[in-house]
């Protein structure tokens, strides 16, 4: 297949956010390579450039394979064998970023420390390079161990976000490595790990991580416990065989036989087990976890039963910015009755073991939910009696604690506690057993009623009448099958119902395990045919949210995955599987129809919608304000998963309000005391907060209330010879302007003015002016008028001539590097334009002190406009007649030159940070000065 068309074929992949997804031979590496070496050399000097994906994915490919540490461009010009300046690598750099853009694949925010943005994205779009691929295992089966307690879990995610919280924590770390906390009794240890990695998990989308990590944690789990290792298929395999040879014992499976616990303790839900040589009963607490920010300094176990309640304190120690417990064994007298245990810390969590006559253990005496083919003990109370078919293979009746029982459990073995029939199916329900749905979506028949969807066919049962059993049939679709069948039907007895038998059929056994619609129809000698249940199998079909909970968000975004016949109901197609739901029309799901074998359905994927308003008025995206008139004393929250709410006001935590769940996820608040505070205080802006529990206590910002308009835009302009105020402001008040001149003070204009363009006829183009600006209100009849002063009278304010700044001063407001901004704690100013070219001038740049205090900085310096409306620019300094980037000291929080003699004398280097021009913007506003 054609390279580029085997690219393209992934890119348009969803899941492939980065290009070291995209597998490349070494034959395809080499023609890669003569691409790079001929377009790199042919580079010309230009200011706009177009996306190269060849370019792209051969620049990624050097960094898998070559990269080892240091200097990527190094790295990159020693592999092709060619020399390039500076400015013609960057220009590459600037061709792979628009790549990324062009084809929407993942961008790097930000990284501390950095400079250069473009290196950064190239290593991250390699993932981890070969070089890094021992230090990665390391990293990920400590992960494994430490977060996952070596179990994996159907559903990562949860667990990912942990790890990509972690990951975000440790990016002000300098260096390729990480290191784990020492806490407890788990020591403290060092992983080398790229930082660009890291960067990867910390900013992509968690559902993006799980793509490529659930894969190798599956590597892992399989070799820990099955000692199969992976097909020899790509890098990562063959990387995870010699990284497995290396491991030392605690992996090598040679050392140990390692044994699965039961799939429950995934949970990590309390259990039994049993220490048969000192016939003793524990009840487990396994690892428990605890965010850092709902942690109070300690957590307690509470077991609370009909007899008693304990507690006891968790062992904690750190690892992946979760804190975890260690195992607890708490030795118990009665297995039988009911418990209810609380992990207790920032917040409370609580698991339910309700009472039972039985309990049910494998060989290694840990608790199962019920009976499993192979061997297994039964353990009852003295007063239970228990029969079987089978023949128990050890019976104890003499300990006085329970009775004991083991049998080997097959297909079709049925044991009677209490006269109750249990077998593996559990115990006896004519309620089909489904074990493999999914909770991720819903299908609805051509009449609109729901119908069950599963990967695997159910375990049904069902009761016949003995004498009718012969003659019974089962029937699916066009199949007809006797209910007597080999390896796939047990049979139950009822001692209180004589005169029929219960049926338990294995349908996986059975059927085919293909896609399509299943009708099971019971036909019984002597009576009307009976449906049984009827589902959907459909195996491959899986659907995924971008996020768990949408918060603030006027879209919804959904992944599905399958080749199956869908078109989208209620959103739009995206990419290739993805689509896009518009939650500002209302909807809280989204719905595609789906053609399956002939048959049509409506597949229904829920969606988790954060939205609050005042009187319900429903607001879904964080509005940039609410004005204070509009708010009303009741407020509404719908926050699904919630299990208790409360608002603040600003920072008074201590006075919440608590919320009154009135529905399920919907909370009412009355914030009249709230309304009361904004009406009558003096401030112009109030926060409202809110504070939530979803097994974990979070805060976030609800609303910003606005008293005060806000002006962020005021710029004078003039067009033939007509003046006009361009104006942008926030706020549901009017803005009044009053123009005075600067020398005489007279009045010369006085105006309400709206967002946008105003004609200023009575100003002069050469005029300067004092300004005063004052927020107007009118009641609701327009009958009175208030007039509040905004302060701040901007003086020397008048037309600015952009093709010409002579006459003008640029201030710096804000400084960013890598989109942070910077804390200056001084003012700076450059002064004395002169025009160069059309946007850039040279100047002299002074600083205003906290004292208020102007004095030069910078002699000469040269502003670099970087667009038309002359917001943003670069600034060089000249040292030694060269212009050369400035540098910031993070210490005293001014500008320095990059020759000054502090940055040659300091021993602390993490103090300065370079202002290269890739990765800083200066924002300015220009004022007149005459």
């Amino acid at each position: 297949m054609d390279l580029f068309k085997r690219i393209t074929e992934h890119l348009n992949n969803p899941s492939v956010k980065l290009l070291c997804q995209i597998p490349i031979n070494d034959e395809e590496y080499k023609n890669l390579l003569k691409h790079i070496r001929l377009r790199a050399t042919n580079v010309q000097n230009q200011t706009t450039f177009s996306a190269d994906i060849y370019l792209s994915v051969a620049m990624v490919q050097i960094a898998i394979r070559e990269y080892a540490e240091g200097n990527y461009w190094g790295c990159f010009l020693e592999t092709l064998g060619i020399s390039l300046s500076q400015n013609k690598l960057n220009w590459l750099g600037q061709i792979f970023v628009v790549t990324l853009k062009h084809y929407h694949l993942f961008e790097l925010e930000r990284i501390d420390g950095a400079s250069n943005k473009y290196v950064e994205n190239i290593k991250a779009h390699s993932f981890v390079p070969n070089n890094y691929l021992s230090g990665y295992f390391d990293f990920l089966f400590s992960f494994y161990d430490r977060n996952l307690f070596r179990q994996l879990p159907d559903d990562l995610e949860s667990d990912i976000y942990e790890m990509v919280d972690y990951m975000a924590e440790t990016l002000s770390e300098s260096g390729d490595s990480i290191k784990l906390e020492k806490s407890g009794n788990r020591h403290s240890k060092s992983y080398r790990l790229l930082k660009a990695t890291r960067c990867v998990i910390a900013q992509s989308s968690v559902i993006t991580v799980c793509e490529i990590i659930e894969k190798h944690l599956r590597m892992i789990d399989s070799y820990y416990y099955d000692g199969i290792e992976p097909a020899i298929l790509d890098r990562f395999s063959e990387a995870f065989i010699q990284w497995s040879e290396n491991k030392n014992s605690e992996i090598n499976i040679q050392d140990k036989k390692r044994i699965r616990q039961s799939a429950e303790v995934l949970n990590h839900k309390p259990y039994f087990e049993i220490n048969k040589a000192q016939n003793t009963a524990y009840l487990i607490i396994p690892e428990q976890k605890f965010r850092e920010h709902n942690f109070n300094g300690q957590a307690f176990v509470s077991i609370i039963s009909s007899e008693h309640t304990e507690q006891f304190r968790l062992d904690i120690y750190k690892a992946f910015g979760v804190l975890v417990s260690e195992k607890c064994y708490v030795p118990i007298n009665d297995i039988f009755t009911e418990y209810v245990i609380q992990i207790i810390s920032g917040s409370t969590k609580s698991y339910l073991i309700p009472a039972k006559p039985y309990r049910v253990f494998n060989d290694n005496w840990y608790e199962l939910q019920r009976l499993r083919k192979g061997h297994c003990y039964i353990l009852t109370d003295k007063q239970s009696h228990v029969n079987s078919g089978e023949q128990a293979v050890y019976a104890q009746l003499l300990f006085d604690r329970w009775n004991e029982y083991s049998y080997t459990i097959l297909d079709d073995t049925v044991i009677y506690i209490n006269d109750l029939p249990i077998s593996i199916a559990g115990e006896f329900s004519e309620k089909p057993l489904f074990d493999c749905v999914s909770k991720e979506y819903r299908l609805l028949d051509e009449d609109g009623n729901q119908i069950q969807a599963t990967y695997r066919h159910p375990i049904i049962s069902f009761k016949v009448n003995k004498q009718a059993a012969n003659g019974a049939f089962l029937y699916c679709n066009d199949g007809r099958f006797r209910i007597f069948a080999e390896g796939t039907s047990s049979f139950i007895e009822f001692p209180h119902d004589t005169d029929n038998i219960g049926v338990s059929m294995i349908l996986d056994n059975l059927l085919p395990v293909e896609d399509g619609v299943y009708n099971i129809v019971l036909d019984e000698p002597g009576k009307h045919r009976r449906t049984i249940c009827r589902y959907v199998l459909i195996k491959e079909l899986r659907c995924r949210t971008e996020k768990r909970r949408f918060t603030f968000c006027e879209t919804a975004a959904v992944m599905l995955s399958g080749k199956y016949e869908i078109e989208p109901c209620n959103c739009i197609s995206s990419v290739k599987g993805k689509y896009i739901v518009d939650l500002t029309m209302g909807t809280e799901q989204a719905e595609f129809a789906l053609k399956l074998n002939g048959h049509k359905f409506v597949l229904i994927v829920p969606l988790n919608v954060f939205k609050f308003g005042f009187s319900r008025q429903w607001i879904y995206k964080r509005p940039d304000y609410v004005w204070y008139s509009n708010i009303r004393n009741d407020l509404y929250i719908f926050m699904p998963g919630a299990t208790k709410t409360s608002v603040y006001l600003n920072k008074n935590v201590t006075k919440k309000i608590h919320g009154e769940e009135i529905d399920k996820n919907l909370f009412k608040f009355d914030i009249s005391e709230f309304v009361h505070v904004i009406t009558q205080g003096s401030r112009a802006f109030y926060y409202i907060n809110l504070c939530y529990s979803d097994n974990l206590d979070r805060r976030m910002t609800l609303c910003l209330v606005q008293k005060v308009i806000w002006v962020n835009k005021f710029k004078l302009h003039q067009v033939n010879g007509v003046v006009y105020l361009n104006t942008a402001y926030q706020g549901d008040a009017e803005l009044l302007v009053k123009f005075f001149e600067q020398d005489s003070g007279k009045l010369v204009l006085e105006k309400i003015v709206t967002n946008g363009i105003n004609p200023m006829p009575n100003l002069r183009t050469t005029g300067l002016y004092k300004v005063e600006r004052f927020m107007v209100e009118t009641d609701e009849f327009g009958f009175s008028e208030k007039r509040t002063f905004l302060g701040g009278i901007i003086y020397k304010f008048g037309v600015i001539d952009y093709t010409n700044l002579h006459n003008c001063r640029v201030i710096i407001k804000e400084i960013y590097v890598d989109g942070e901004k910077l804390n200056l704690n001084n003012e700076y100013t450059v002064r004395n334009l002169y025009r160069v070219s059309d946007y850039e001038y040279t100047g002299t740049m002074t600083i205003k002190t906290l004292v208020g205090r102007v004095k030069k900085v910078f002699e000469k310096v040269l502003i670099q406009f970087s667009d038309i409306g002359m917001e943003s620019c670069f600034i060089y300094v000249n040292d030694n007649q060269d212009w050369v980037p400035m540098s910031y000291d993070k210490n005293s929080r001014v500008l320095i030159s990059s020759e000054d003699d502090l940055l040659y004398y300091s021993k602390e280097y993490s103090r300065f940070c370079d202002l290269y021009s890739d990765i800083t913007e200066f924002k300015i506003v220009i004022r007149r000065d005459r």
